[in-house]
Formats: structure tokens, C-alpha cells, sequence
């Protein structure tokens, strides 16, 4: 619970220090136009449904001391996720251009519509890491592993804030 809390803590401490460091630019809008579509790919297939239906699943072959079949079923998930996410993203990437003129951000510039294609390329490479890593964590947490899952959250949030710090726009 104190890995979760802290997390939303330093969300919005990571939305203060992005808002700062950019302000009300084309460029930030371009990113939150670019992460919506990946974002919702991950809640919808690795992020939600998934752990949902995984864990428990998994919690049952490990009940019955089938470590062969829990492992079985873990790396044929992590598989899965990997092909569907990976198939996802690309034809997300390919389409990118026309779901951003038409869909996303309509009413952006042509030079904003570019960076926001680019940059949504560059976050569903994010997607599927994270997508994997989803995955992963439900295996931990099957395994009454809490502490790691609880601290990717915190880093993923630091990683976010220390970025704008190092870099800022000309």
C-alpha cells in the first residue's frame, strides 16, 4: 500500500515538474496526444484483463504444486502478450499517421502532427516492455513477492521526473 500511495504521490509530482519544464507548449501536447492510444492499449490487453484472469490461474497450478504447469502457463502468457502487444503495436505505429490526423489531434499543426506520430512510435516500444513486465509482475505477486512490484511503479514515476531535470526544451 505505501509502494501505491508513494507512487500517486510522485505522479503528481512528476505531472508538476513536466508542466514546469514545458508549460503550455506544442510539444507537451504533442506528448499527451502520442500516449493516450499506447496507454490504453496496455490497461485494456496486459494492464487489466489479464492480471484479472492470470493470477488466479496461476495461484491454482502453483495450490496444487504444479510448478512445471505454472511455469508452462507463465511462459506461454508471457508469449502471448509479447506477439499480441507486438502485432498491436506495430500496426498501431503503421497507422499512427492517420489516427493522429484523424483521430487524435485533428487540429494540431502538420510539424505537431509529426512529432506527436514520432513520439507515439517511440511509446509503444514503452508498451511492450511494460506489457511484459505486467505479466511478470503477476507471476510475483502468485508468488507472494510484493516488494519489487511495488518499487517499478516509484522508478518508472523518478525515471519521468529526472528526465526534464537533465533535459529541458530550448
Amino acid at each position: 500500500m505505501a509502494g501505491f500511495v508513494t507512487s500517486k504521490v510522485l505522479g503528481l509530482v512528476r505531472e508538476v515538474v513536466i508542466a514546469r519544464a514545458f508549460g503550455t507548449s506544442g510539444e507537451l501536447d504533442a506528448y499527451y496526444a502520442a500516449f493516450n492510444l499506447p496507454d490504453l492499449l496496455f490497461a485494456l490487453i496486459p494492464g487489466g484483463a489479464l492480471a484479472s484472469v492470470f493470477i488466479p490461474v496461476l495461484a491454482g497450478y502453483l495450490t496444487q504444486e504444479d510448478r512445471p504447469g505454472a511455469w508452462h502457463l507463465s511462459s506461454a502468457i508471457l508469449n502471448g502478450v509479447f506477439a499480441i502487444v507486438a502485432l498491436l503495436g506495430l500496426a498501431t505505429g503503421l497507422a499512427a499517421p492517420i489516427l493522429v490526423s484523424q483521430l487524435l489531434a485533428p487540429r494540431f499543426s502538420a510539424a505537431q502532427q509529426a512529432l506527436t506520430v514520432d513520439l507515439m512510435r517511440l511509446v509503444l516500444l514503452s508498451t511492450l516492455i511494460f506489457a511484459l513486465s505486467g505479466v511478470v509482475m503477476g507471476i510475483l505477486h502468485t508468488h507472494q513477492h510484493f516488494l519489487l512490484p511495488a518499487v517499478a511503479p516509484l522508478l518508472y514515476n523518478l525515471g519521468i521526473i529526472g528526465g526534464p531535470s537533465f533535459w529541458r526544451p530550448p
